[in-house]
């Protein structure tokens, strides 16, 4: 089973992090907190301080509480973590950038917190302070909304290939545990969503008393931060929106189609090089040949989870190639590997392709039970078979069966979950003066430059640039090319920006003989 999670934190996400965290500015929370309305209470952090820092001068953590439902007063209430990295200069950019992570249900402080150090802290912040925000349900915020019982199933199935019927009822009933587990705790479900969250945010920003913001948004982070700017524009001064999720959208559709055309703008970006194209002829031919053929006969490959060491056996399907490819797309850095990666496949050497499979296809860090009362409450009660079917219809042959059953998924888990629909009026497309820098990776396969196009298109000061060989979360790439451009930016929003390093990105494709 593959759900369309809008964030990419893989087995890369630690090399990776540190490049992002480039791109982002901060936040100064000041002392003491209102004595009315939301407060910041102080914690030990979550996580490993990163080497030289010093814990209430250079990084402090605590907890914004905040209620589960906003409308409601004196009910439940629940803590977000926050984690502030202090900047180098208070006096150049008071501002805060705070930055909000994909998903819905990634994690943020256990993920970037222990990459900071006091070494990299000048250059990853510069003059800002950092805030990093796990939203509610997620990561070290209480509750959490994680499914242990989701991820053990996932292990147990990971090392046989049971016939696809098989899954969908073992799944459901998983999800049904976790479910059932979390409401007997108390928990309301419902109250997990983006708007709730947007509320978060606003509150977080309360607590800690600003008055002026800037907001990073990477993935589902972009929809978050769409929300923020639609409910709360007041102390927004200016906005990136990385990898961008419309509000509009129903991600589980578009991100099946999204999937669709990046591979075959792999196959395209192939051919167009020639190198590439005389080592690896017709690269979508071999990649449905393999498909085809592994779902009829399975090949093992002996895999290592990065995360906790342990090996795995798995029997490579088809259906689980695709997946691989899909996953590798969304690392900009493993992109010029795919090519040569399906070639050896083909000719029977998994070598390469277990390797990799290691990086890319391991992750446990999203909260899913987050991920489904976001996802069943807003794009399931749109999601129609009829949709899923037309979405797949860009697949290769050989691939689109699999990838329609794994669709069809979405909708049965969301009748295990059962949340209800949010209201319509939380599709209508966000309408903005603030102004917005849009970001979009070529070889994206959740997000796509339409996507970003869409939501520039109600906005009043937006510009929209895309990258060149890059995959999901354009600050992801390791090119300092899109980090220079986001700093230029968040210095001065309305200048017009200088993009011409865009042009010198790209891929070239690995060529082995």
């Amino acid at each position: 089973m593959r759900f369309v999670p809008a964030c990419n934190s893989l087995g890369l996400r630690s090399l990776l992090a540190l490049t992002l965290l480039v791109s982002i500015g901060a936040f100064t929370p000041q002392t003491p907190a209102r004595a009315a309305g939301p407060t910041f209470t102080g914690a030990a952090c979550p996580f490993k301080i990163g080497n030289g820092l010093v814990v209430g001068k250079d990084v402090r953590c605590g907890y914004v509480t905040v209620p589960e439902r906003h409308e409601l007063k004196g009910g439940r209430t629940i803590q977000i973590a926050v984690a502030i990295f202090k900047g180098t200069d208070d006096t150049a950019h008071p501002d805060p950038v705070i930055s909000l992570q994909g998903g819905p249900g990634g994690a943020w402080l256990s993920q970037l917190g222990p990459l900071i150090t006091k070494a990299t802290l000048p250059a990853l912040v510069g003059s800002h302070d950092l805030i990093l925000v796990d939203q509610r349900g997620v990561g070290a915020s209480k509750p959490s909304l994680d499914c242990p019982e989701l991820t053990r199933l996932k292990y147990r199935l990971l090392t046989q290939n049971l016939p696809p019927t098989r899954y969908a009822p073992l799944t459901g009933a998983a999800i049904r545990a976790c479910r059932n587990r979390l409401v007997s705790a108390g928990i309301d479900l419902a109250a997990y969503s983006t708007t709730e969250n947007a509320a978060d945010i606003e509150d977080v920003i309360a607590a800690l008393h600003d008055n002026r913001v800037d907001l990073y948004g990477a993935s589902y982070g972009t929809k978050l931060a769409l929300a923020v700017m639609r409910a709360f524009p007041q102390p927004i001064r200016a906005v990136v929106l990385d990898s961008v999720v419309p509000i509009q959208s129903d991600l589980q559709v578009e991100g099946v189609a999204n999937a669709a055309a990046a591979l075959h703008r792999l196959f395209a970006g192939c051919a167009a090089q020639p190198a590439c194209n005389a080592a690896y002829p017709r690269l979508d031919r071999t990649f449905d040949a393999l498909v085809a053929k592994l779902n009829g006969a399975p090949v093992m490959i002996a895999t290592t989870n990065p995360a906790d060491s342990r090996k795995y056996t798995v029997p490579l399907t088809g259906d689980r190639l695709v997946d691989f490819v899909i996953s590798s797309l969304a690392v900009s850095q493993a992109i010029y590997l795919i090519p040569a990666v399906l070639h050896a496949a083909a000719r029977g050497n998994f070598v390469a392709l277990a390797l990799l499979y290691n990086v890319v296809s391991f992750d446990d860090t999203v909260s899913l039970g987050m991920y489904f009362s976001v996802e069943c409450g807003e794009d399931a009660p749109a999601t129609t078979a009829a949709a899923l079917a037309a979405a797949t219809q860009g697949f290769t042959p050989a691939a689109r069966p699999g990838q329609l059953r794994e669709a069809l998924d979405f909708p049965h888990a969301c009748g295990s979950w059962r949340v209800p629909p949010v209201d319509p009026a939380f599709r209508t497309p966000v309408t903005s003066a603030i102004p917005t820098l849009l970001l979009a990776g070529q070889y994206d396969p959740i997000t796509s430059l339409e996507d970003a196009r869409r939501v520039a298109h109600t906005l009043g000061h937006a510009a929209v640039v895309l990258f060149p060989g890059s995959g999901h979360g354009v600050a992801l790439s390791g090119s300092d090319c899109p980090l220079s451009i986001m700093m230029a930016f968040y210095d001065r929003p309305t200048a017009r920006l200088d993009t011409a390093c865009t042009a010198r990105m790209g891929v070239t494709f690995l060529v082995r003989g």
